[in-house]
Protein backbone atom coordinates (compact mmCIF):
# COMPACT_ATOMS: atom_id res chain seq x y z
CA UNK A 1 0.00 0.00 0.00
CA UNK A 2 2.47 2.56 1.21
CA UNK A 3 4.74 1.53 -2.11
CA UNK A 4 1.99 2.15 -4.61
CA UNK A 5 1.23 5.46 -2.33
CA UNK A 6 5.00 6.74 -3.20
CA UNK A 7 4.69 5.71 -7.35
CA UNK A 8 1.70 8.18 -7.04
CA UNK A 9 3.88 11.06 -6.84
CA UNK A 10 5.73 10.11 -9.96
CA UNK A 11 8.52 7.18 -11.32
CA UNK A 12 11.00 5.83 -8.91
CA UNK A 13 14.16 2.90 -8.94
CA UNK A 14 14.24 0.48 -6.38
CA UNK A 15 16.62 2.38 -3.98
CA UNK A 16 15.28 5.79 -4.21
CA UNK A 17 11.80 3.45 -3.16
CA UNK A 18 13.78 2.06 0.00
CA UNK A 19 15.13 5.07 1.19
CA UNK A 20 11.76 6.65 1.10
CA UNK A 21 9.80 3.33 2.88
CA UNK A 22 12.90 3.65 5.35
CA UNK A 23 12.03 7.41 5.97
CA UNK A 24 8.47 6.69 6.57
CA UNK A 25 8.39 3.33 8.30
CA UNK A 26 11.62 4.20 10.39
CA UNK A 27 12.65 0.49 9.42
CA UNK A 28 14.73 -0.95 7.20
CA UNK A 29 13.23 -2.61 4.32
CA UNK A 30 14.73 -5.49 2.79
CA UNK A 31 15.30 -6.48 -0.56
CA UNK A 32 13.76 -9.53 -0.74
CA UNK A 33 10.08 -7.75 0.54
CA UNK A 34 10.33 -4.51 -1.59
CA UNK A 35 10.92 -6.69 -5.39
CA UNK A 36 9.24 -9.23 -4.94
CA UNK A 37 6.33 -6.38 -4.52
CA UNK A 38 7.29 -4.68 -7.33
CA UNK A 39 7.11 -7.42 -9.47
CA UNK A 40 3.94 -8.44 -8.49
CA UNK A 41 2.63 -5.03 -8.76
CA UNK A 42 4.12 -5.37 -12.49
CA UNK A 43 2.15 -8.82 -13.13
CA UNK A 44 -0.82 -7.44 -12.12
CA UNK A 45 -0.33 -4.44 -13.94
CA UNK A 46 -0.57 -2.23 -11.20
CA UNK A 47 2.92 -0.99 -12.04
CA UNK A 48 5.03 -0.53 -15.05
CA UNK A 49 9.28 -1.21 -14.66
CA UNK A 50 11.40 0.28 -17.64
CA UNK A 51 14.96 -0.17 -17.72
CA UNK A 52 17.08 3.40 -17.19
CA UNK A 53 20.60 3.23 -18.68
CA UNK A 54 23.59 5.22 -16.91
CA UNK A 55 26.77 6.31 -18.28
CA UNK A 56 29.54 3.76 -16.99
CA UNK A 57 27.17 2.19 -14.17
CA UNK A 58 24.90 -0.07 -14.60
CA UNK A 59 21.74 0.15 -15.98
CA UNK A 60 18.54 0.38 -13.16
CA UNK A 61 14.88 -0.45 -13.28
CA UNK A 62 12.14 2.59 -12.80
CA UNK A 63 8.52 2.13 -11.52
CA UNK A 64 5.84 3.75 -12.16
CA UNK A 65 2.13 2.98 -11.23
CA UNK A 66 -0.65 2.52 -14.17
CA UNK A 67 -4.24 4.07 -14.03
CA UNK A 68 -5.05 0.69 -13.13
CA UNK A 69 -2.67 1.00 -10.20
CA UNK A 70 -4.16 4.23 -9.31
CA UNK A 71 -8.01 2.50 -9.10
CA UNK A 72 -6.41 -0.41 -7.58
CA UNK A 73 -5.10 1.51 -4.82
CA UNK A 74 -8.26 3.98 -4.18
CA UNK A 75 -9.93 0.38 -3.81
CA UNK A 76 -7.51 -0.89 -1.56
CA UNK A 77 -7.52 2.30 0.68
CA UNK A 78 -11.14 2.46 0.90
CA UNK A 79 -12.37 -0.58 2.53
CA UNK A 80 -10.84 -3.34 5.37
CA UNK A 81 -11.96 -6.74 4.46
CA UNK A 82 -12.75 -9.19 7.50
CA UNK A 83 -9.33 -11.48 6.79
CA UNK A 84 -7.57 -8.02 7.16
CA UNK A 85 -9.50 -6.50 10.03
CA UNK A 86 -6.96 -7.80 12.64
CA UNK A 87 -3.94 -6.82 11.09
CA UNK A 88 -2.84 -3.55 12.95
CA UNK A 89 -0.57 -2.62 9.52
CA UNK A 90 -3.00 -3.09 7.42
CA UNK A 91 -6.06 -0.81 9.63
CA UNK A 92 -3.40 1.44 10.47
CA UNK A 93 -2.13 2.35 6.70
CA UNK A 94 -6.03 3.24 5.47
CA UNK A 95 -5.98 5.30 8.26
CA UNK A 96 -3.49 7.33 7.23
CA UNK A 97 -5.38 8.03 4.17
CA UNK A 98 -8.39 9.00 5.25
CA UNK A 99 -8.61 12.24 4.14
CA UNK A 100 -8.90 10.37 0.11
CA UNK A 101 -12.08 8.33 1.19
CA UNK A 102 -15.46 8.72 2.03
CA UNK A 103 -16.82 9.59 5.57
CA UNK A 104 -18.92 6.21 4.89
CA UNK A 105 -15.67 4.23 4.28
CA UNK A 106 -13.78 5.90 6.83
CA UNK A 107 -16.57 4.54 9.12
CA UNK A 108 -16.90 1.17 7.79
CA UNK A 109 -12.59 1.01 8.35
CA UNK A 110 -13.12 1.38 11.99
CA UNK A 111 -15.97 -0.63 12.31
CA UNK A 112 -14.53 -3.99 11.06
CA UNK A 113 -11.48 -2.74 13.10
CA UNK A 114 -13.34 -2.60 16.19
CA UNK A 115 -15.07 -5.79 15.53
CA UNK A 116 -11.70 -7.74 15.03
CA UNK A 117 -10.64 -6.32 18.47
CA UNK A 118 -14.05 -6.96 20.77
CA UNK A 119 -13.51 -10.39 19.06
CA UNK A 120 -10.10 -10.78 20.00
CA UNK A 121 -10.45 -9.16 23.89
CA UNK A 122 -13.51 -12.17 23.81
CA UNK A 123 -10.98 -15.02 23.02
CA UNK A 124 -8.65 -13.87 25.54
CA UNK A 125 -10.90 -13.55 28.60
CA UNK A 126 -12.06 -17.07 27.63
CA UNK A 127 -8.60 -18.43 27.27
CA UNK A 128 -7.73 -16.83 30.43
CA UNK A 129 -11.11 -18.27 32.64
CA UNK A 130 -10.16 -21.76 31.31
CA UNK A 131 -6.32 -21.66 32.05
CA UNK A 132 -7.37 -20.33 35.19
CA UNK A 133 -9.50 -23.00 35.67
CA UNK A 134 -6.23 -25.31 34.91
CA UNK A 135 -3.57 -23.84 36.54
CA UNK A 136 -5.77 -24.10 40.22
CA UNK A 137 -6.23 -28.04 39.28
CA UNK A 138 -2.20 -28.46 38.54
CA UNK A 139 -1.37 -25.93 41.26
CA UNK A 140 0.54 -23.39 38.84
CA UNK A 141 1.19 -19.95 39.63
CA UNK A 142 -0.97 -18.45 37.00
CA UNK A 143 0.17 -14.54 38.31
CA UNK A 144 2.42 -13.87 35.14
CA UNK A 145 0.29 -15.15 32.83
CA UNK A 146 -2.78 -12.91 34.34
CA UNK A 147 -0.19 -9.74 34.14
CA UNK A 148 0.74 -10.65 30.67
CA UNK A 149 -3.39 -11.10 29.31
CA UNK A 150 -4.25 -8.18 31.56
CA UNK A 151 -1.39 -6.40 29.52
CA UNK A 152 -2.95 -7.45 25.99
CA UNK A 153 -6.24 -6.50 26.66
CA UNK A 154 -5.01 -3.01 27.88
CA UNK A 155 -3.75 -2.26 24.89
CA UNK A 156 -6.27 -3.20 22.64
CA UNK A 157 -9.02 -1.47 24.94
CA UNK A 158 -6.49 1.85 24.56
CA UNK A 159 -7.26 0.71 20.58
CA UNK A 160 -11.20 1.02 21.20
CA UNK A 161 -10.61 4.26 22.56
CA UNK A 162 -8.90 6.11 19.94
CA UNK A 163 -11.16 4.70 17.29
CA UNK A 164 -14.48 5.77 19.20
CA UNK A 165 -12.34 9.38 19.40
CA UNK A 166 -11.74 8.67 15.57
CA UNK A 167 -15.29 8.02 14.96
CA UNK A 168 -16.20 11.55 17.26
CA UNK A 169 -14.06 13.30 15.00
CA UNK A 170 -15.38 12.06 11.50
CA UNK A 171 -19.02 12.40 12.92
CA UNK A 172 -17.84 16.33 14.12
CA UNK A 173 -16.30 16.77 10.85
CA UNK A 174 -19.36 15.41 8.79
CA UNK A 175 -21.48 18.14 10.88
CA UNK A 176 -19.29 20.88 9.98
CA UNK A 177 -19.12 20.49 6.58
CA UNK A 178 -23.07 19.88 6.67
CA UNK A 179 -23.12 23.06 8.31
CA UNK A 180 -20.30 24.90 5.75
CA UNK A 181 -22.87 23.51 3.05
CA UNK A 182 -25.67 24.61 4.08
CA UNK A 183 -24.96 28.44 4.98
CA UNK A 184 -25.21 29.69 1.63
CA UNK A 185 -28.82 28.15 1.39
CA UNK A 186 -29.75 29.65 4.75
CA UNK A 187 -28.46 33.17 3.32
CA UNK A 188 -29.92 32.81 0.46
CA UNK A 189 -33.44 32.14 2.30
CA UNK A 190 -33.01 34.64 4.52
CA UNK A 191 -32.40 37.02 1.43
CA UNK A 192 -36.13 35.70 0.08
CA UNK A 193 -37.54 36.50 3.26
CA UNK A 194 -36.27 39.63 3.62
CA UNK A 195 -37.28 40.55 -0.39
CA UNK A 196 -40.86 38.98 0.42
CA UNK A 197 -41.46 41.28 3.86
CA UNK A 198 -39.81 44.55 2.42
CA UNK A 199 -42.42 43.73 -0.72
CA UNK A 200 -45.16 43.47 1.99
CA UNK A 201 -44.53 46.65 3.29
CA UNK A 202 -44.70 48.68 -0.08
CA UNK A 203 -48.03 46.37 -0.93
CA UNK A 204 -49.81 47.51 2.50
CA UNK A 205 -48.43 51.30 2.09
Amino acid sequence: MIVLSMLRHGPMHGYELKQRLRRVTLASPSNNSLYPTLRRFESNGVATKTVESQPGRPARNVYAITEHGRAYFQTMISSLPEALAGNEEEFLGRVAFFGEITVDQRQAILAAREAALAERVGALRSLDGGQSRSAERLGVDRRWRDETTKRYIAVIEAEQGWIADLAAQIQDAQIQDAQVLDAPIQHARNQDAQIQDSQSAKAGR
